[in-house]
């Protein structure tokens, strides 16, 4: 039986830092949570209502890690295993179904900055729910190993944590026509590209400017299209031009980014997009990216709908001669509020 949550246990909007994981991918998902530097946090989910989270304070060796189990974890040291953070003890083990949705929220204890951490099984493990090859390109850092017990069964798990809010990173040296990244209400911090070569264009429909840079490949720039419509040069080392765009999941009328390079762009490029809205507190950012078999995706066709980014129908870019397919991604800036669970008791 779960622990009945008390009034105490404020709704997910109450927090001062919330991260959204992406779905669980795996039949069966062994994870814990916890927060370091944080005076207050918790975490539900809104698609499994039998996983609830248990505050215990001060995470160490010796702490239980499941209600339904008697597991006590050791070998915890340091800040990367969230040694002294608040631990949140899942309610359930195992028995977690795939595609299932959990939040976590916290307030920082002093200063600016927490750490969130997800405690994951290691090795050949199939219950990692495919955290532990996503959340790495969301910028979370990885432990060494330590072991849960009950004194006849054993494993080991990592911990993968990220830090919150996403600090600043260096930008490239901007003309001054170009704010840096950090004057934009808005910001996405797009996971690193994961193919040799990478096709992509970027638009941001309800916003008033926007601009997107990459601090690790210079030679990736972008110019600034208004009124995004058929017809569009989509990048400036080629001809090709698009058409078949048709409403706002196609970013139809919004600022298109246009890139400098088509597909010469290096495996592990890290890029970002800021954006100001134009009217009201919402803009939606859209990336788009070859369909079907193009393997120049940066696999970010697997990744971007797990961060709650939508899919449209193909369109087509041509210079006449050659021509392909590609589908938008888009996402609402900033997310929209999830609908939480009850907290009553």
């Amino acid at each position: 039986s779960t622990p009945s949550l008390t009034p105490s246990v404020p709704p997910i909007e109450a927090y001062e830092e919330t991260y959204y994981f992406p779905p669980t991918d795996t039949n069966e998902f062994v994870h814990g949570l916890c927060v370091l530097g944080a005076s207050s946090a918790s975490a539900f989910s809104d698609t499994d209502h039998d996983l609830e989270y248990t505050v215990v304070a001060d995470f160490k060796d010796g702490v239980r890690l499941w209600n339904d189990r008697e597991y006590v974890v050791s070998g915890i040291q340091g800040p990367e295993m969230c040694e002294g953070g608040i631990y949140l003890r899942p309610s359930l083990h195992k028995s977690i179904d795939r595609y299932t949705d959990i939040t976590i929220g916290a307030n920082p204890s002093s200063g600016d900055y927490l750490s969130v951490c997800v405690f994951l099984a290691s090795g050949s493990d199939q219950r990692t729910g495919n955290w532990d090859d996503i959340l790495p390109l969301d910028r979370f850092t990885t432990s060494e190993l330590f072991t849960w017990s009950d004194g006849r069964i054993e494993g080991q798990m990592r911990s993968y944590c990220k830090t919150l809010p996403e600090p600043p990173t260096s930008t490239p040296s901007l003309t001054p026509s170009v704010p840096p990244i950090e004057a934009y209400e808005e910001t996405y911090y797009f996971p690193p590209t994961d193919t040799n070569e990478f096709v992509h264009g970027l638009c941001v429909l309800g916003a008033s400017s926007a601009s997107a840079f990459s601090d690790t490949d210079h030679d990736l720039e972008y110019t600034v299209v208004a009124d995004f419509k058929d017809g569009v040069r989509l990048w400036n080392d080629r001809e090709y031009v698009v058409s078949g765009i048709q409403g706002p999941e196609m970013c139809e009328g919004g600022i298109y980014l246009r890139p400098s390079l088509h597909k010469s762009i290096d495996r592990y490029t890290d890029i970002t997009i800021g954006a100001n809205p134009s009217s009201g507190d919402y803009l939606s950012v859209c990336v788009f990216l070859a369909s079907g078999s193009d393997q120049r995706t940066g696999n970010w066709d697997d990744i971007l709908p797990l961060d709650r980014f939508t899919t449209s129908e193909l369109f087509t870019w041509s210079d006449g001669r050659i021509e392909g397919q590609m589908r938008s991604y888009c996402k609402t800036l900033p997310e929209p509020p999830t609908s939480t669970p009850s907290l009553t008791p």
